[in-house]
């Protein structure tokens, strides 16, 4: 089973300016809790957009294969 959250990181562009943006971070369940098996960093300044996919990815449970892509599609 995996498990999609959200995180908050504060990003500096190349111009030195400093925004914060939300991650995904997507975890799988083992024997006793939850392994983090990876992140994915800045994929939107919309914090409720990002909430939204980490509920849909994990309602659908999906495969972290097929993450990069369909962020992609996503976006």
């Amino acid at each position: 089973m995996f498990r999609y959250l959200p995180f908050k990181e504060d990003i500096v562009s190349s111009d030195v300016t400093v925004y914060t943006s939300f991650g995904i971070r997507f975890m799988q369940s083992a024997g006793n809790g939850w392994v983090k098996l990876n992140s994915v960093s800045d994929v939107s300044v919309d914090k409720s957009f990002v909430a939204n996919l980490c509920k849909l990815f994990t309602d659908n449970q999906l495969d972290p294969i097929h993450l990069t892509d369909v962020l992609e599609d996503s976006l």
